[in-house]
């Protein structure tokens, strides 16, 4: 038990002090602690606006691509997102990682990007140039701005003088042994994409694509990597695929009605497990509704064309600057 401050009370005839005492069970405080944690993970969200470029062009990391997740969403919610706290936690965790990685792995001189001096304020591009007068330089990642796809690459891996795609991950100890084998669908279209459009933008080959999953239990731990040579099957896969995504997601920018929103349910469950479309509303039927209901909301709000929505937003941002 946990005994607090005394506190001092005065009867309402001005009669004499008397002295209560307050005492909680500990017990008690850590259980109304998790109630409200568990409360927050399971009702509370939080909603930001995303940049108009992130809906205008397409990015490695929407892959898989749902031309009917991401039509309902833009059409229902504009330029906002809204994240739970789970999703939150999740996003941000991996983001922590990303940059603790890049900001030690690359004094390896094994890490192909763009470093900057903040001495002499030289941009040292597509280098290893981990120094610069006598200091530490900063990294930044090598950016894809190919065929109207837009994104950035975590890390390029040299090895002797062959260059490999690699990306951070984390796992857990229990899940570490399934994601070295397979790393999922997700994951597999986003590092193969990256790899293709890298080789297309900058003309260098790739040799292997690697997924490095990095154990949140114990980062002491050495990471399980994924890997696969990225050969010309391969190529030929993404450069199939992405055709189609390309046109799912320019169709899904430009629908502008009912009749043009209905037919992006042509392309069918999309192949990512984390589609809370596909995966969360499973009938026809259901889905159905959802893309009405969007197009209800798209129109009254100006949302539809999403394209012409996102260009509105660009512009407006450019004005302000």
């Amino acid at each position: 038990m946990i005994e607090l401050d005394a506190v001092k009370t005065r009867n309402s005839y001005g009669g004499r002090q008397r002295t209560r005492k307050t005492v909680i069970s500990k017990k008690n405080v850590v259980s109304d602690l998790i109630h409200e944690y568990a409360q927050s993970i399971a009702n509370v969200s939080h909603s930001e606006r995303i940049s108009p470029s992130r809906v205008l062009y397409l990015r490695p990391s929407q892959l898989p691509f749902c031309p009917r997740e991401f039509f309902i969403t833009h059409a229902s919610k504009g330029l906002s997102r809204s994240m739970d706290m789970a999703g939150s936690l999740y996003v941000n965790m991996g983001t922590v990682v990303h940059t603790v990685l890049q900001r030690y792995l690359t004094k390896s001189g094994k890490i192909l990007g763009n470093y900057k001096c903040h001495e002499c304020g030289t941009l040292h591009k597509f280098s290893f140039k981990t120094e610069c007068c006598d200091f530490p330089t900063e990294y930044f990642e090598i950016e894809i701005n190919q065929n109207n796809i837009r994104g950035h690459i975590d890390a390029i891996y040299k090895y002797k003088d062959q260059y490999f795609i690699l990306d951070f991950k984390t796992t857990s100890i229990a899940q570490a042994p399934k994601k070295e084998k397979d790393p999922g669908v997700v994951y597999r279209e986003q590092i193969e994409t990256y790899a293709y459009l890298f080789e297309l933008q900058y003309g260098q080959q790739i040799s292997g694509i690697m997924d490095a999953f990095i154990i949140r239990d114990n980062p002491n731990k050495e990471p399980v990597v994924w890997f696969r040579e990225f050969t010309d099957k391969t190529r030929a896969q993404v450069r199939k695929r992405l055709a189609l995504y390309k046109k799912m997601h320019r169709e899904a920018l430009d629908a502008s009605n009912l009749k043009e929103a209905r037919a992006l349910l042509q392309y069918g469950k999309c192949a990512n497990e984390y589609c809370e479309i596909c995966n969360s509303w499973k009938s026809d039927s259901q889905i159905k509704n959802k893309l009405e209901e969007a197009v209800r909301i798209g129109l009254s709000c100006g949302n539809i064309p999403i394209r012409k929505m996102a260009e509105r937003a660009l512009a407006r941002d450019k004005s302000k600057r």
